[in-house]
């Protein structure tokens, strides 16, 4: 035991070695980004989701909890979600497969404080687990590695997920699973692959889907990057014993996953056809792709600054690809100059396809409507491409770095005429988003300046900043107007009515307009009150009743009833 205690101390004192100065970089980022709700007078929600579903989840998941420990009956059917559901098949997606979660038992929050502290979480792991894949890999440059996991751990996607919690946290582990591949190919390890493919199901099984099929992209690119030529057969053998680690990974999670699974193939939002059709995006929306790379998301989750690229209504809007304009330097610069040039041009080209053409975006989104839900992945691979990019610096003839990023800011010039000429901008409107794409685009300008006098360390610092600023204006922007809800009706209410007939089981409609804010996405309200009154919305377990809401009218996932008799029928 002590000879344990003693090899656990000397792996803490490496880490804090290796780690430090990573770990003292996110703790000023979080500061100045959290300080918004730490200490600051901002609601920390930064998406409908958050307020109207995912913290009712997790305070009936810790109510199931304390009657399990109090009594002993099991947590899993919650008379409190509707009807009966089992709350852990169910809630398997959103609360179940936090491993946070105990903590709750342990700390004296909230469950608004709580996962403001589990996001925080999110970033150093995210962060800490981006160095150690690129380590891995082979970035032996330090100052690289710490700069691109504060990229990464500060990108758009992540300022996308504070609030949305299940999709945080898998976008925070995902790269233990990268760790896990590079460990098999140059140790023949699979212990931490099949870990990591356990871990991200429980994280979010959706978010898994893609995340497979860009394994085998990955394992490609990754064995072709370390200079092996294309031998299909010796890829295939070099890829049999991973293919049998992820299926054990898969086989461990089956306990919980399967009676998820045949849940989840139950609802009728599966098989809906998409309003997108046709083969490609819009024009306006792949143009939108380019101009996420250098702009921070601040204006695609509110109204407040209307977004240039929304065209309809859909995922397909809500993405990100913004690091930093100097990752925008490193890739076009990889693209046009680097020693394997051809080999990024046709991964990136592949990825691409998979962005823009419908039916293979389709594929990744679970064979569903076309999304950008998935492109995490691709921020992901760019993070890694950038590394790459920096770690041969040294190589660069900096001329060429005014070519490299001159020809995105001729593209980025060309897509605005073309935005302009077909009346795409109202600058009344659009002023904002005009803004956040010119300043980034400028100080892309300012690094290459800076790389051309060498001094890559004050870019880093700036990058790293630019990152920072443009997760705290997007965090900052898209809480305007948010309120945290306060129900108008009191859980006493029906408690006295539940006195005076204690026999009695009964359902009261209560209209949304008492929940705040009033939105009928805020359904979830009623749980807070010991679902006693009937108003819901849950697209997960909203499909049990269907055939009773069919015949009643509805034909949709949004369920607010209040005819008398069918609340009678409920009851």
């Amino acid at each position: 035991m002590e000879h344990l205690w003693k090899r656990l101390l000397c792996r803490s004192k490496h880490f804090l070695r290796e780690y430090r100065f990573l770990l003292f970089s996110l703790s000023i980022g979080i500061a100045v980004i959290f300080s918004l709700f730490i200490i600051g007078d901002k609601p920390f929600f930064l998406n409908q989701d958050q307020m109207r579903q995912y913290e009712i989840f997790y305070q009936e998941w810790l109510r199931l909890l304390n009657v399990f420990v109090k009594t002993g009956e099991a947590p899993f059917y919650s008379w409190n979600l509707f009807l009966g559901s089992d709350f852990l098949i169910s809630k398997f997606y959103y609360v179940t497969g936090d491993p946070f979660v105990l903590l709750f038992a342990l700390l004296p929050f909230s469950v608004h404080r709580f996962l403001i502290l589990e996001s925080i979480f999110c970033v150093y792991i995210a962060g800490c687990l981006f160095y150690w894949f690129l380590k891995e890999f082979g970035i032996t440059n330090k100052s690289v590695r710490i700069t691109t996991a504060l990229l990464y751990a500060f990108s758009g996607f992540t300022v996308h997920y504070y609030g949305n919690f299940m999709f945080f946290r898998f976008f925070a582990f995902l790269p233990l699973l990268f760790v896990g591949v590079e460990r098999y190919l140059q140790k023949k390890q699979t212990g931490i692959f099949i870990f990591a493919v356990l871990l991200l199901i429980f994280q979010s099984y959706y978010f898994m889907f893609p995340t497979s099929f860009f394994l085998v992209f990955y394992v490609l690119f990754s064995y072709l990057h370390r200079g092996n030529r294309f031998d299909f057969r010796k890829i295939i053998k070099l890829a049999l014993p991973l293919i049998g680690a992820y299926l054990i990974g898969i086989l461990l999670s089956m306990v919980f996953l399967l009676p998820t699974i045949m849940m989840v193939l139950q609802n009728t939002r599966l098989g809906v056809v998409s309003e997108a059709t046709g083969l490609f995006w819009s024009f306006k929306t792949i143009l939108g792709y380019l101009f996420s790379l250098i702009t921070p998301p601040f204006n695609i989750w509110t109204w407040y600054y209307p977004y240039i690229f929304t065209e309809g209504y859909g995922y397909a809007f809500w993405c990100s690809l913004y690091t930093s304009a100097f990752a925008v330097i490193a890739l076009f610069w990889q693209l046009l100059y680097g020693k394997q040039k051809k080999l990024f041009r046709i991964f990136l080209g592949v990825l691409f396809a998979f962005m823009v053409v419908l039916p293979l975006n389709s594929m990744l989104h679970g064979f569903s409507e076309p999304s950008s839900r998935w492109f995490f992945l691709v921020v992901l691979f760019l993070c890694l491409i950038f590394a790459i990019t920096m770690q041969e610096f040294k190589n660069i003839d900096t001329k060429q770095l005014i070519h490299s990023y001159g020809l995105f800011t001729f593209l980025i010039l060309l897509g605005f005429i073309l935005l302009n000429l077909f009346k795409q901008i109202d600058y009344s409107i659009h002023g904002s988003n005009i803004l956040g794409f010119t300043i980034p685009l400028l100080l892309g300008w300012l690094y290459v300046f800076l790389l051309h006098k060498k001094l890559k360390r004050i870019v880093y610092i700036l990058a790293v900043a630019e990152a920072v600023v443009g997760c705290m204006l997007t965090a900052s922007v898209t809480t305007l107007g948010n309120q945290m809800p306060v129900n108008q009706i009191e859980p006493a209410f029906f408690m006295s009515l539940q006195e005076q007939d204690s026999e009695s089981a009964f359902r009261i409609y209560i209209d949304s307009i008492f929940y705040q804010p009033y939105s009928s996405l805020n359904l979830n309200q009623p749980l807070k009150l010991g679902y006693m009154g009937t108003s819901t919305y849950d697209t997960i377990y909203a499909f049990e009743l269907n055939d009773f809401l069919h015949l009643n009218g509805f034909y949709q996932h949004f369920i607010e009833l209040k005819d008398i008799e069918v609340l009678k029928m409920l009851g």
